[in-house]
């Protein structure tokens, strides 16, 4: 994976560190007046961008933060309640298997597509980083940068670790996918078994044998219901890899946060 050599701050609490901040905002830009000379503003304009709190992520949510869990269920548990297979929700559609060079390409470029994020949300912290600091020595402005730097951060990491897990996932994807095909194999089989069982012409097989060979088919069948459930499950976290929406927050977060802290520097300077 392809790194960059800025370096930025390692952690959050290292970039405000020894910061202590005023109680609210307002006050800050009347004492950073007076120390230079000036009486506090009272324009009515003034005093309404002056007044403006430290903005908050409210756009942001969980998934940005934190990757979604995949859940998939255990194929040989011997204890299970059938009707908790039952209970799983398997998609009605017939599921199609993949070759293994179809799997391999499918990795590659969800592996791009994510390792394409990770690189945008760093050049976009390293942006708020380098741009927001040298704008103005202000607690407001400070502030602002760590906040959409920890923002950033946190996205950032939760990124690489899904960057690290991909080959996990689609190594339970490979063999998930050939367990789908041995296992669909293996209950056709036995129904033709059983078809031919009770056909009265070809009987060739005992009560037993025949309860057995029931027995057999209906645990293969729930093994092939989570099977596919797995597999379901794994398709959606792949699309949830390769949804771009945590990126299209971090563009605008920047350019939001860039435009805040030049319009606080423009007030400044025209008071």
């Amino acid at each position: 994976m392809a790194t960059m050599s800025t370096e930025l701050p390692p952690t959050y609490n290292e970039a405000v560190a020894g910061f202590i901040p005023p109680p609210e905002y307002q006050n800050s830009i009347d004492q950073s007046h007076l120390s230079h000379g000036a009486t506090p503003a009272t324009s009515s304009s003034t005093t309404a961008a002056s007044s403006t709190p430290i903005p908050t992520n409210s756009m942001a949510r969980e998934e940005y933060y934190q990757s979604k869990k995949l859940n998939l269920v255990v194929l040989d548990d011997f204890n299970e309640d059938p009707r908790d297979v039952e209970m799983l929700n398997i998609p009605n559609d017939e599921y199609i298997s993949k070759s293994d060079d179809e799997l391999q390409d499918l990795y590659h470029s969800i592996y791009t597509i994510v390792e394409d994020k990770f690189i945008q949300v760093k050049r976009n912290t390293e942006f708020v980083h380098k741009k927001v600091r040298s704008m103005y020595d202000h607690y407001y402005i400070n502030q602002l940068r760590n906040n959409t730097i920890e923002d950033f951060i946190k996205i950032k990491s939760k990124l690489e670790k899904e960057l690290n897990s991909l080959p996990q996932i689609f190594q339970y994807y490979k063999e998930f996918n050939h367990l789908y095909d041995s296992v669909t194999n293996e209950i056709n089989a036995l129904k033709f078994e059983l078809e031919n069982s009770i056909d009265p012409e070809h009987i060739t097989s005992s009560e037993g044998e025949l309860l057995a060979k029931s027995s057999l088919l209906t645990t293969k069948s729930n093994m092939l219901k989570k099977i596919r459930f797995n597999l379901a499950q794994i398709d959606e976290k792949i699309k949830d890899l390769s949804d771009t929406e945590e990126v299209s927050y971090v563009l605008k977060e920047r350019a939001r946060i860039y435009n805040l802290a030049t319009d606080f520097v423009k007030n400044q300077s025209s008071v």
